[in-house]
């Protein structure tokens, strides 16, 4: 089931990569004249991506990631387009996507390459999005939420600059007095405090 579900991705990202390109050869293979159709199949393609993009860390970084000791994951090569494509993909809605978003994030682990990037492109979704974020981050259980921002923030460099100015826009969007806002700050703390170790 798994390699089947990976097969489709890949063969799904592949057609997903350059959308003005695979527009302009889809037409010439169908004789389809109507570019509006040819959109609306990369519509679908995006919906079928996010819909079956994985649902929690462990798979995430199965797919998309990379260990010293197993080599690539079996998506790693086009972890950028499938990543990019599951955020910018206007069929699915921002709440559905936050919400595998968010649920990756538990209990995930900082790396470089796909989950660097997944990290960064989440925190803008979420910047972009916060009152979604909040109501699906106040659904789950305490210590879930601890881990997601624990994760969010984990990196090489926790103390930089830049990420402190997230957490207090991030404050500042929520609330300084919600649950969320001091989840944050406390994993942030802790982040600083295992980076001075």
């Amino acid at each position: 089931m798994n390699k089947v579900l990976l097969i489709f991705i890949s063969l799904l990202a592949i057609s997903c990569k350059n959308p003005q390109k695979n527009n302009e050869v889809e037409i010439k293979l169908t004789g389809v004249s109507d570019k509006k159709d040819v959109l609306e199949k990369q519509k679908d393609k995006c919906t079928l991506l996010v819909n079956n993009f994985p649902s929690n860390f462990k798979e995430f970084n199965r797919v998309y990631g990379y260990d010293d000791d197993t080599g690539e994951g079996d998506l790693y090569n086009q972890y950028e387009e499938d990543i990019t494509d599951f955020f910018s993909c206007d069929k699915i809605s921002n709440y559905t996507k936050l919400e595998k978003a968010i649920s990756i994030g538990i209990n995930g682990k900082w790396d470089a390459d796909a989950i660097g990037l997944f990290q960064f492109k989440l925190l803008n979704f979420i910047k972009s999005n916060p009152n979604e974020a909040l109501k699906i981050l106040e659904k789950i259980p305490e210590k879930d939420a601890s881990s997601f921002w624990y994760f969010l923030f984990d990196g090489p460099h926790p103390e930089d600059k830049e990420n402190l100015r997230n957490v207090n826009m991030l404050t500042k969007l929520f609330g300084k007095d919600n649950l969320q806002s001091s989840l944050l700050m406390k994993e942030y703390e802790n982040l600083l405090g295992h980076s001075s170790e």
